[in-house]
């Protein structure tokens, strides 16, 4: 069963989400994730302001995974997995240029 998370402030420090088939997370600001667990039998799609996923895991055991965030991405000791691609994505930052 596809499943999709949507929440202005979601914790999993420390606890599971999982989903048997596609787990699409939706989050209004930042996601934390630090020594926690999400993972989906399929594809796992992830999209917040930001991600702390210290020490955690991010899975898609059969299937891609892809995080897009609007600031930074923390995976200091944690783990990002996928059977397929991984795409880690945010907004380039403009070039500053020379007055």
């Amino acid at each position: 069963m596809n499943q999709t998370l949507q929440q202005l402030i979601p914790v999993n420090d420390g606890g599971q989400v999982s989903a048997g088939h596609k787990l699409q997370a939706t989050i209004a600001q930042g996601a934390g994730n630090a020594a926690g667990l999400i993972v989906a039998g399929t594809d796992l799609g992830l999209t917040a302001a930001s991600l702390d996923n210290t020490a955690g895991t991010l899975g898609a055991v059969a299937g891609k995974l892809e995080a897009n965030t609007t600031g930074t991405i923390d995976n200091t000791a944690g783990r990002i997995e996928a059977a397929q691609n991984i795409t880690l994505a945010r907004p380039a930052s403009p070039i500053p240029t020379a007055p």
